[in-house]
């Protein structure tokens, strides 16, 4: 297989800290928020690195563009199959030119806790306007839902950046009607922040439906994608099917789709793809657990791994990404007509086995998460909450499901500093020799309290010192921003 296209997206789990200028203060003068900008101003670098968000098979990450954080400590595995960070490092920046007038130097930093376990069991929010999507004339329908041309319902959606065409934009691909009865079809919408404000930010791609149906009910029948990736440009879809059955499809464009026939060593069916660099993994349906088998090339056989998760209930429509520092799997998890959604996740080595279980994270079943529409009652959808897929924008989690299709959303917490510490201090040359002639005092930093002042110092170039540790291997400090404004008191 050609090696995977680098893409700005998606793994880990982070809270951002709004610790912006006020409307009164001075405007930057110096800014860090991406890995060629945090390159451009290193001077200096030990036992840190600045990332980038990785692709793999998603656009998952809450690295953004580039982030500076401590560097794991197997460098000869990929970021995402090692756990451990190294204790300590040590961050220093290029000379800064320093106005000869300014009295203040002011640092913001966007501090997080990157690897702060998440209780996925709390915190969700459902969108105010759902269903997102809704077939036209339903009941439950708000002014808000997208409503479609007809009236079959949408399904078995997966939400991803898309490419091509939709560079850039959040593609949500579904069945039009149980099984694809009416085909796929597609809504684009450029950020999903605004759902936060009870406004819906999709609109239907054109045509409509992308690609139509036949009711066939087997793996060579039109199915939307239940997962997919996209490698160098080719994006690989695996279908729903049944019988222990899927078929996979290919597209360059994400609006024509080629049926590559079944998926050859298929263990179960209803598949949950993800790619990690080097292999492929679809996590499959069968009765009360998920089965797990693994290729180098889609097009090819695959092999059969085992079971890798019993849930106890029913299961499938496997979920999988990796982001703060561990693999999250959402899934179905309670008997058909019943669902719920449930969570597990593992360790960057033990992937793709060692998962912890956490069942029935969201649903209708927790009254808190609110809603009537998406309950399992004859007043709601009448087939509960199932077919989850997440996505990750910012520090918010998304989290769509059927039946139509609603979505939810869940800010994560990443505000823990307590087994973490950054410090920063400044330098500054005053003769302009490039050795510093002034010391500022050390200040501490948190991710609740992350705001350094410095006044009274002496006129020249300034210099930035992070120093970062952790008492724990598993987490990092990580500043995804920093900041620096000159002022007067």
């Amino acid at each position: 297989m050609p090696a995977p296209r680098r893409l700005i997206g998606a793994l880990f789990f982070m809270t951002s800290l709004s610790l912006g200028c006020q409307p009164d203060s001075p405007a930057p003068v110096f800014e860090m928020d991406t890995a060629q900008e945090w390159a451009q101003s290193t001077h200096a670098a030990e036992g840190v690195q600045v990332r980038a968000n990785d692709y793999t098979g998603g656009n998952f990450d809450v690295l953004g563009g580039g982030a500076l954080l401590l560097q794991k400590a197997d460098t000869t595995r990929r970021f995402w199959h090692t756990d451990a960070f190294v204790t300590a490092g040590t961050w220093t920046s290029t000379w800064l030119e320093r106005s000869t007038t300014t009295e203040v130097v002011y640092l913001d930093v966007d501090l997080l806790t990157y690897g702060q376990p998440q209780d996925m069991t709390t915190g969700w929010t459902k969108f105010a306007g759902n269903p997102l999507i809704g077939p036209q004339g339903w009941t439950h329908n708000s002014t808000a839902t997208l409503v479609l041309p007809d009236t079959l319902e949408s399904n078995d959606q997966t939400l991803a950046r898309g490419t091509g065409p939709y560079e850039g934009q959040w593609l949500l691909y579904f069945n039009v009607g149980g099984w694809a009865v009416g085909g796929w079809a597609a809504a684009v919408a450029d950020s999903l922040a605004p759902l936060k404000r009870g406004v819906n930010p999709f609109q239907l791609a054109d045509p409509y439906p992308l690609f139509a149906g036949n009711n066939r009910g087997d793996t060579l029948g039109y199915h939307a994608p239940n997962d997919w990736v996209e490698i160098d440009g080719t994006w690989y879809a695996p279908d729903e099917s049944r019988n222990h059955r899927s078929g996979l499809w290919t597209s360059t464009d994400l609006t024509t789709w080629t049926n590559q026939g079944p998926i050859r060593g298929m263990q179960g069916h209803d598949p949950g793809l993800v790619y990690d660099g080097d292999r492929f993994y679809l996590f499959n349906e069968d009765d009360t657990r998920l089965q797990l088998v693994t290729t180098t090339d889609p097009l090819g056989p695959w092999e059969a791994q085992g079971p890798v998760l019993e849930v106890g209930d029913h299961t499938g429509d496997a979920d999988v990404s990796f982001f703060n520092n561990a693999w999250h799997l959402f899934f179905d998890d309670a008997p058909h007509l019943f669902y719920t959604i449930g969570h597990a996740h593992t360790t960057p080595s033990a992937f793709p086995f060692g998962w912890q279980l956490e069942n029935d994270v969201f649903g209708p079943r927790r009254p808190d998460q609110g809603q009537a529409w998406d309950e399992d009652t004859p007043e709601g959808n009448g087939f509960g909450t199932g077919d989850a897929d997440i996505a990750l924008e910012g520090t918010t989690l998304y989290l769509t499901y059927e039946r139509p299709t609603g979505i939810a959303f869940k800010d994560l917490d990443l505000t823990d500093a307590r087994e973490q510490h950054t410090r920063l201090f400044l330098e500054v040359d005053t003769d302009e020799d490039g050795s510093p002639d002034h010391t500022t005092e050390v200040r501490s930093l948190s991710p609740t309290s992350s705001q350094a002042e410095f006044a009274a110092l002496p006129a020249g170039r300034i210099r930035i010192h992070l120093v970062m540790g952790t008492s724990n291997p598993l987490e990092s400090p990580m500043i995804r921003q920093l900041r620096v404004r000159y002022g007067h008191r």
